[in-house]
């Protein structure tokens, strides 16, 4: 959902409680066998560049810049919220990139 302070992005992940969860903290862009969500966004709709924002079920979180559609830099560090939470059913993945931060587009004509 985009709001005036950037894209909602909710992540809703059943899975049952017989399945092991990986719940380790990481460092900032650190990888690994994690249980996580990804989320990827053209913002400018070309694919050209782009963002990658990751977030495990520990809380960690990357984030990447992406060009020519698969070379990824992780020397960015994007400003944007997150949360996970757990219950027996799952768990929940939000995070909240402020679009401010990214060059957008200027309007296209028809």
């Amino acid at each position: 959902m985009a709001t005036p302070e950037g894209l909602a992005i909710g992540f809703r992940n059943l899975q049952s409680p017989e399945i092991p969860r990986t719940r380790q903290r990481t460092q900032r862009d650190a990888g690994g066998p994690l249980d996580r969500v990804n989320l990827y966004v053209d913002f400018n709709g070309d694919g050209r560049s782009g963002y990658n924002f990751v977030l495990n079920l520990g809380g960690g979180i990357a984030d990447a810049t992406i060009t020519n559609e698969s070379r990824f830099s992780d020397d960015w560090d994007g400003d944007w919220e997150h949360a996970v939470t757990e219950d027996a059913a799952g768990w929940s993945a939000r995070r909240w990139p402020v679009t401010s931060d990214f060059p957008m587009p200027a309007s296209r004509s028809s």
